[in-house]
């Protein structure tokens, strides 16, 4: 009995770390993103209300990766919960990858900022499903 519980505590714990391999790629392709769009002369400026606000490197980074472990946490319990966790998730993360499309980008200074802001969106987005749904799988 005492085994089991001991395996049971060290698969959960183990299982947020399964994300962090997914949450790395996508802080770093979102970094690179940043970085070739600034390099390309993109601002990455938005401006939600009345003041406008420069997309930083750190911004990106850890949105990447705050998103990643969110949203694999999300998909455990699920997992745990219902036996059609991985659908739920699914369309849920997509859910979220449009609400964040219709949010973010559009507060864009420039239609070349909201392209380069949509672009990082779809891709951490990508990254995210496909990594966790991998991961969870494997």
């Amino acid at each position: 009995m005492g085994q089991l519980v001991g395996e049971q505590v060290q698969e959960r714990s183990r299982s947020w770390r399964e994300d962090l391999p997914v949450a790395a790629v996508a802080a770093v392709a979102s970094g690179l993103g940043w970085a070739v769009a600034r390099l390309a002369g993109s601002d990455l400026a938005v401006q939600p209300g009345s003041e406008t606000q420069h997309v930083g490197v750190v911004s990106v980074l850890v949105t990447a990766v705050v998103v990643t472990m969110v949203a694999g946490f999300l998909l455990r319990a699920l997992e745990r919960r219902t036996p059609r966790g991985r659908l739920i998730w699914t369309w849920v993360a997509v859910g979220v990858l449009l609400v964040s499309l219709l949010m973010g980008p559009p507060a864009a200074t420039s239609l070349a900022d909201g392209l380069v802001l949509a672009g990082l969106h779809v891709l951490v987005g990508a990254i995210v499903v496909i990594g966790a749904l991998r991961r969870q799988a494997s």
